[in-house]
């Protein structure tokens, strides 16, 4: 989680809105805050894993662009891999992060109409906005969540 925060605290496009500890509460927090992309630890441990995080998302947070954080050499199995819309695996450096924050986010707005239109806004504004279980924000845009290991 330190990693992500410094790697996005180097860089002005995108800021992290939260970070939900508890897999429980990610999809009313997601609900809640209305990120653009969400970054989900797929080292998530507890009472929920990052795949149920996932699964949970994908039944009851329509559209919302995942990103997975995955450890090098470590696979995502097909079906968890299909319901996301990125992938970086660590290590990696804020060039890969936001590549992959900003391909989910378009992703997401292929999905969703009124994502793209809010992003075509936030392209042409110039104040940073945040992202976040993580969750995190695009330029001009919502905010985007990360989950992380309790």
């Amino acid at each position: 989680a330190s990693h992500v925060r410094e790697l996005i605290r180097d860089q002005s496009a995108i800021r992290i809105v939260d970070v939900i500890r508890d897999g429980r509460s990610v999809a009313s927090q997601v609900r809640e805050l209305r990120p653009d992309v969400v970054l989900v630890d797929m080292l998530l441990q507890g009472r929920v894993s990052a795949v149920t995080v996932i699964e949970r998302l994908r039944q009851t947070v329509a559209g919302v662009p995942i990103v997975a954080i995955a450890v090098d050499g470590r696979t995502l199995d097909d079906a968890t891999r299909a319901r996301v819309d990125g992938v970086v695996r660590m290590p990696f450096g804020t060039f890969d992060l936001v590549r992959a924050i900003r391909d989910a986010a378009s992703a997401g707005a292929a999905r969703n109409p009124t994502t793209t239109s809010r992003i075509a806004r936030a392209t042409r504004s110039r104040r940073p906005r945040s992202i976040s279980t993580w969750a995190a924000s695009m330029r001009g845009g919502r905010s985007a969540t990360t989950t992380r290991p309790a």
